[in-house]
């Protein structure tokens, strides 16, 4: 498809480089090559850092690009193939691959490394990741197990138990690490993530979860039974 030539005709009319109202004002374009646009993959993963975007395809390829500019270069690719979660954690990247067997791969300076997260514990997996501090990631096993790992030190700061279900979800909201099920569960459930203290449950009687949204210091969820939707915030 992007072989086709394009319709200009509409340049007649509007020009978005040329209105000062635009984002795009001034902007400059290549009418012969792509800058701005990449074809043949899906993107995996988007994480903006202030003008900085950072992107990983289906292919395993990172890319870092520009708010600002046109500008979108691949930077590494995984060992591991297949990714399903990056961050961005100080000056290195965080990457979890489908098959991770408790690994994440952390490139620093240029250079991949394999970091085994979960110990003695044979055939767990990750689930999911987030991003705690600049510094500080958390990851969900297949094992109930919450694996608070420093990614600076390289080290593992805590290992929180958590009542096993399966397809968990992890969500931070301050400091507090938020597990929703996606076997549609009614409960979120809030531990602690400096003691590992389960906090508290919550949810209403009827409906299923479908989704969160963490906003400034409020949980938003959207509940969903046979006959209608329900937004229910927390704070």
């Amino acid at each position: 498809m992007q072989d086709l030539e394009p319709y200009y005709n509409w340049r007649n009319f509007y020009i978005a480089s040329d209105d000062e109202q635009s984002p795009f004002y001034e902007r400059e374009y290549s009418e012969f090559e792509y800058t701005n646009n990449i074809y043949d993959f899906a993107i995996i993963v988007l994480r903006v850092l202030g003008n900085t975007i950072y992107s990983i395809d289906e292919n395993g390829e990172i890319y870092k690009g520009s708010t600002t500019t046109n500008e979108n270069l691949p930077i590494a690719k995984p060992l591991y193939k297949r990714p399903i979660d990056m961050h961005i954690v100080g000056d290195d990247i965080v990457v979890l691959s489908v098959k991770n067997y408790g690994e994440i791969q952390i490139l620093s300076k240029g250079e991949w490394s394999i970091v085994k997260v979960v110990e003695n514990i044979e055939y767990s997996t990750i689930e999911s990741m987030v991003k705690v501090t600049d510094s500080i990631i958390a990851l969900l096993t297949d094992s109930a197990l919450v694996c608070i790992y420093n990614v600076l030190t390289r080290n593992s700061l805590n290992n929180i138990n958590i009542r096993p279900s399966p397809k968990n979800s992890l969500t931070m909201f301050g400091n507090h690490i938020l597990i929703s099920k996606s076997n549609g569960s009614k409960k979120l459930y809030l531990w602690d993530i400096d003691t590992g203290a389960f906090i508290q449950s919550i949810g209403p009687e009827n409906g299923r979860l479908k989704s969160i949204l963490i906003v400034r210091d409020k949980i938003i969820a959207l509940y969903r039974d046979k006959y209608s939707s329900t937004f229910i915030v927390w704070a």
